[in-house]
């Protein structure tokens, strides 16, 4: 399994946690399964692209630069 496979799967288990967070009212529990899927979708766009971060906040930036500004 590729990173971008592992990824995309640990977004996905995100997502079925944040349902049943939705399911049970917990609402701080869905927002945060929701940000960390989206995060974990970016690692994996970026990596797709051969870019890798080192830290949360470097994937959050080179997002940005690297496939928001450039139209990605």
């Amino acid at each position: 399994m590729s990173a971008i496979d592992d990824f995309t799967e640990k977004a996905q288990r995100f997502l079925r946690t944040a349902e049943t967070a939705l399911e049970l009212g917990d609402h701080d529990t869905r927002a945060s399964r929701c940000y960390y899927a989206m995060f974990y979708m970016g690692e994996a766009a970026l990596i797709e692209q051969g870019i890798t971060a080192s830290s949360h906040k470097g994937v959050i930036m080179l997002f940005g630069q690297e496939l928001m500004k450039t139209g990605h």
